[in-house]
């Protein structure tokens, strides 16, 4: 079935979504640990080569006064970062040294106070609460639980704070916890809205903040989903 939707695509010329979806077959085809390890590396030397790029002058290291190591912006390197540290303590899940604790603490520290970017520094630390408590035999269960209810819970808290944003000024302080988020996601809410077969797009100017976010030379977006 997916490889049939795989050519289907690329018979409609829809080249990206084709090789993606042929990667993911294969993907699926060998030991998922094989492909995170693969996936790691990657995003690895991805950031050691920019970094370094940057440092020796051939792309600008900072933006403005803020340090983006060659990237678009500091939530960029801080994601990935965040994903190289979360995808490392997976792998070796079983045995995390003291040396992978201390270099769990730097990367947190640097992700705080270099790139001033809070979302990845509280994904770091629930990621590690999570962690220390599944380590203890009584506890695993009602993790294991949790953690397969998490989407659920994000996704209706997520929606909770997007729809009422700016009704209660705790959702407002909230939202300068973790940058302006809820601001975002309440943009995304009016825009794109939330329905099971949407049959119309409707053309309109996109804002400065919008852009941002959208992308930084996008004139106006499609939204309307009625």
């Amino acid at each position: 079935v997916f490889i049939l939707l795989a050519v289907f695509l690329a018979l409609l010329k829809d080249s990206q979504f084709s090789i993606l979806l042929l990667f993911a077959i294969y993907c699926s085809l060998i030991n998922p640990y094989t492909v995170m390890r693969a996936y790691f590396r990657g995003i690895l030397y991805g950031i050691i080569i920019v970094s370094l790029a940057s440092l020796l002058g051939y792309i600008p290291k900072m933006l403005g006064n803020i340090w983006v190591f060659g990237f678009s912006n500091p939530n960029v390197i801080g994601f990935l970062i965040a994903t190289e540290i979360l995808t490392y303590i997976t792998l070796h899940w079983q045995k995390i040294t003291f040396t992978d604790y201390c270099i769990f603490i730097i990367g947190l520290l640097f992700e705080k106070i270099v790139l001033s970017d809070d979302t990845a520094t509280i994904v770091l630390i629930i990621f590690m609460i999570i962690y220390l408590m599944s380590k203890k035999q009584s506890l695993f269960s009602l993790i294991s639980k949790l953690t397969i209810m998490t989407p659920i819970f994000l996704f209706s808290f997520s929606w909770f704070v997007s729809n009422y944003y700016g009704r209660y000024s705790w959702i407002a302080k909230f939202s300068k916890i973790i940058t302006d988020r809820p601001e975002i996601w309440s943009y995304y809410l009016n825009i794109y809205g939330i329905h099971l077969l949407p049959q119309k797009i409707t053309l309109f100017f996109a804002t400065d903040f919008q852009r941002a976010f959208f992308g930084g030379n996008l004139s106006n977006l499609y939204a309307g989903f009625d």
